[in-house]
């Protein structure tokens, strides 16, 4: 797992989904008002939520295929915890090795959050449209 401390206490500003909606840009803001777009690419499933007013981040982090577990896909899809793995979970977790899927992971100490199960994720500086 890859932590980006600078972005703690910053803002998670929104997302946007282009047309093509295998493409997602992650609207981060650091604590000094400086702007990164993580843009995720061949996105499989993005999950995200509790948007409030000055959303303030707690962590942003980053998994390769290597780290991202059954559980990890649970989340994402809103499974129950304690649930038995069905087929079709076990074939993701094939397909998230075979293509090298990440996760990107924003956790909140107040508001929005999102995790977002993609191809490639890229962080640039300041806002991508």
């Amino acid at each position: 797992m890859k932590t980006y401390s600078e972005f703690h206490d910053g803002f998670f500003e929104g997302l946007r989904i282009p047309d093509d909606t295998k493409v997602v840009h992650v609207y981060l803001c650091t604590l000094e008002k400086e702007r990164t777009t993580a843009v995720l690419t061949g996105v499989v499933m993005l999950k995200a939520g509790g948007f409030r007013a000055g959303n303030i981040i707690l962590e942003v982090s980053t998994r390769d295929s290597g780290e991202i577990t059954l559980a990890d896909i649970a989340d994402l899809y809103e499974l129950d915890s304690g649930h038995e793995p069905k087929p079709w979970e076990h074939k993701l977790m094939e397909r998230v090795g075979e293509q090298h899927l990440q996760i990107l992971d924003v956790s909140a100490s107040y508001g929005g959050t999102c995790s977002i199960l993609a191809q490639t994720i890229e962080f640039v500086a300041g806002e991508q449209l």
